[in-house]
């Protein structure tokens, strides 16, 4: 049951973690 929960979680970390590393530099490099 936990398992089942996890990997979607972890799918929707990883998407969020590759926006994050798009848009992080360019936030970073603004301010």
């Amino acid at each position: 049951m936990k398992k089942t929960y996890e990997k979607p979680q972890l799918e929707k970390r990883q998407k969020l973690s590759r926006v994050t590393a798009v848009a992080g530099p360019s936030v970073t490099s603004e301010s």
